[in-house]
């Protein structure tokens, strides 16, 4: 599998943030236009639900990846490589400026596994930044997720951490951990904690094992964002193989503690805008109020 290094860095180029997300959307829904055997749903959240099948398998996985950003630029950017690395700059002024992996990369990553897999589902949130307020309100959409047998999300910096505990919890099985570790010492990756992202929601409200990988970008948040693209393909092919040896299991159940203060009726889509989920998810994170947005460097306790 080559490295789709036009498609990267059009990703790249797109701008947008949380609740703007409109032109990745519209990017995506283009690119899937010519795509065989491929269903599409978008709900009133403008979270994008993809289906692809074409043997009509019991299981299948699904991909996760945020269609915002911490960026909401307004100016025309440019993009820049040395070797394995790409930043982004002003195109006008030549000043460093975010590069947008987090999470172009894990949209790069599930449009190429949507090309080459020949039964996959992918969802595409938005205002992951904000809080994962696309995520849960996703999770609505039951019928989407009733056959997945685990999830997927490249959303992590470095090349070498699989996420099993994030969002306050701990989100796969001990035969999901059991079954993919053979595989990621391969690939050199090794499991460990994280603090937040979309799959932790996710999974938590569906019950279905999940992980976060990492994906090969570097400083996010910060106008010195990089991407190695080297380990984003290493990530890529980690997750086909992930696929390609779990896809006919049965589902990775996990079975989460009750928790009283996460109550479902208060998640619907006509109740969802009159309140701040970290007020009903998760105590607020110091990143709330964070005004450095310098994660790398970031010296806070959680």
């Amino acid at each position: 599998m080559k490295i789709n290094l036009h498609l990267l860095r059009t990703l790249y180029l797109i701008n947008r943030g949380s609740k703007t997300e409109a032109p990745m959307l519209n990017f995506i829904l283009n690119y899937c236009r010519n795509l065989k055997n491929v269903d599409i749903e978008i709900d009133n959240e403008k979270n994008l639900f993809i289906t692809k099948n074409t043997t009509n398998p019991l299981y299948m996985p699904c991909i996760i990846a945020h269609m915002d950003t911490v960026f909401d630029y307004d100016f025309e950017r440019e993009l820049v490589q040395k070797g394995n690395f790409i930043t982004a700059r002003d195109a006008k002024t030549k000043a460093p400026c975010g590069l947008m992996a987090d999470d172009s990369n894990g949209i790069y990553c599930a449009l190429r596994l949507l090309d080459i897999m020949p039964n996959i589902k992918i969802c595409f949130t938005t205002q992951e930044e904000i809080g994962g307020i696309g995520a849960v309100v996703a999770t609505e959409n039951t019928e989407f997720f009733n056959n997945v047998n685990f999830f997927l999300q490249a959303d992590r910096r470095g090349n070498s951490n699989i996420i099993t505990f994030t969002n306050g919890r701990k989100i796969v099985s001990d035969k999901f951990v059991e079954d993919i570790t053979p595989i990621i010492k391969r690939y050199n990756y090794s499991t460990t904690n994280g603090i937040f992202t979309d799959v932790g929601e996710i999974a938590f409200w569906c019950s279905v094992s999940g992980i976060n990988i990492s994906c090969g970008y570097y400083n996010e948040h910060t106008t010195n964002e990089t991407c190695n693209i080297v380990e984003l393909h290493n990530c890529l092919c980690l997750m086909r193989e992930l696929i390609n040896t779990l896809k006919d299991k049965e589902p990775y159940k996990v079975e989460f503690a009750p928790n009283k203060d996460l109550d479902r009726s208060l998640l619907k889509y006509n109740d969802y805008f009159s309140y701040n989920t970290h007020d009903y998810l998760f105590e607020p994170l110091p990143c709330d109020t964070c005004s450095d947005m310098d994660c790398m460097n970031c010296t806070k306790t959680f």
